[in-house]
């Protein structure tokens, strides 16, 4: 009996080193980082005109809740909607859209298939909401670390959502005077490590004849007010400021800015809803710029090939090759970033989560007032190069090498050369 059983433990032994050994060859190879080209441009001058639109998102239940390591919670309802949100803006006669999801994250496959059949540039944004549907992403990393088992029906759900938002959109184009207000978030974000935070506070508003027709909040400070575990979707408290500011009033985008290291100031609130109306009670103190009729759009996309990932910092040495092969058997080969110029206001949407040194480095190089996170796709976090060197701030969610923010800088100058004004 000992014998069989000492047989059985080391064929288990055995098989666990083997495939140990197996998963820790090197499959990754050698990647060519690409340097940054210019992928789409876009430029207009004249009257803007502005449509809007929200749609609830139907997820398929039960649907893993996502944004925690596992175990995870299985949803079976939601607490408040989740949902799809999209604002189409004009300017002679070049349209561009931005359209915001109650998600996690989004992929870069949501985005293609979305833009397939736009018929316009169209941006696609996460509020990185930690408690809503997961099972979005095909990749086996982001299936493990936050989203779930991929369901082709959950990723239908939200881009069937963010399609038909993004056409009543359109349907709705009405003219529109640009208001642009800015202020600080002191007391409303806080460093979740390091001492600095993003605690700028932006609203681009969009006037209509009859009043404001749409928003978008950019604010950093990640959505985790709802404890782990919560067995119903809920959309934190971006959700809940949008459906506030939407009663009676405008539709919301709100969208994180240099969000990698930025918290709720638990000091301020500890519940989505107390959150949201501190945020709504800041945004009414903000001092708007005086309204603009016509206006200048510019838009560009920069494609920037990646660099092999790299597992150094995410696990332990043992794992690490093991690790670094799940990373490449997924990982993008390039991202996208997209720059925005409307009137006096510049963005940079990027696919990272930059900590705010990360994203002040970005907001630089690109000349744009403020840094958009979670768009188009997802790489991961960022840090500057000396800080993921030394393994400190969020860097060991980094899962590209140290000098990944320095190409990221070089594709975001692209960017913001391509839609600088002419001179």
């Amino acid at each position: 009996m000992r014998r069989r059983l000492l047989r059985a433990l080391l064929l288990i032994a055995s098989l666990l080193l083997l495939g140990w050994g197996w998963a820790s060859i090197d499959r990754c190879g050698h990647w060519e980082a690409a340097p940054p080209a210019l992928h789409g441009l876009g430029r207009a001058a004249g009257p803007l005109r502005v449509g809007a639109a929200v749609v609830d998102i139907a997820p398929k239940y039960p649907v893993p809740v996502a944004g925690y390591f596992p175990p995870r919670a299985t949803a079976t309802t939601a607490a408040l909607p989740i949902a799809a949100r999209a604002t189409v803006v004009e300017v002679g006669g070049q349209p561009v859209a931005l359209v915001l999801v109650d998600t996690l994250l989004v992929t870069r496959a949501m985005r293609e298939r979305l833009q397939a059949e736009a018929g316009l540039p169209v941006w696609l944004v996460a509020t990185h909401t930690h408690s809503s549907l997961g099972g979005l992403d095909r990749r086996l990393a982001a299936q493990l670390g936050g989203l779930g088992a991929y369901d082709p029906a959950q990723e239908a759900a939200v881009v069937d959502a963010a399609k038909a938002a993004l056409v009543q959109a359109k349907a709705r184009l009405a003219p529109a005077l640009l208001e642009l207000s800015t202020g600080d978030s002191l007391h409303l974000s806080a460093p979740r490590k390091g001492g600095l935070v993003d605690t700028a506070l932006t609203r681009v508003r969009f006037l209509g004849p009859s009043g404001p027709l749409a928003q978008w909040v950019v604010l950093s400070a990640h959505p985790a007010l709802v404890p782990p575990g919560a067995a119903a979707l809920d959309p934190d408290w971006p959700g809940r400021l949008a459906r506030s500011e939407e009663a009676g009033g405008p539709v919301t985008l709100v969208l994180q800015g240099g969000s990698g290291n930025a918290s709720v100031d638990r000091a301020t609130a500890t519940t989505p809803e107390a959150f949201a109306l501190a945020v709504r009670a800041r945004l009414e103190k903000l001092t708007p710029s005086p309204p603009q009729e016509t206006t200048e759009l510019a838009w560009a996309e920069v494609v920037l090939g990646l660099a092999r990932p790299d597992a150094s910092r995410l696990a332990p040495a043992p794992f690490r090759a093991a690790a670094q092969n799940v990373l490449c058997d997924d990982a993008e080969r390039d991202v996208t970033l997209a720059g925005l110029r409307l009137g006096p206001l510049t963005i940079l949407f990027t696919p990272v989560e930059p900590s705010a040194e990360a994203a002040q480095v970005l907001a630089e190089q690109a000349q744009a007032g403020r840094v958009v996170s979670l768009a188009n796709g997802y790489a991961g976090y960022v840090e500057p190069e000396p800080v993921a060197r030394a393994g400190e701030g969020e860097s060991d969610k980094q899962y590209f090498d140290p000098g990944f923010l320095s190409r990221l800088a070089d594709a975001a100058r692209l960017a913001g050369q391509a839609i600088a004004p002419a001179r």
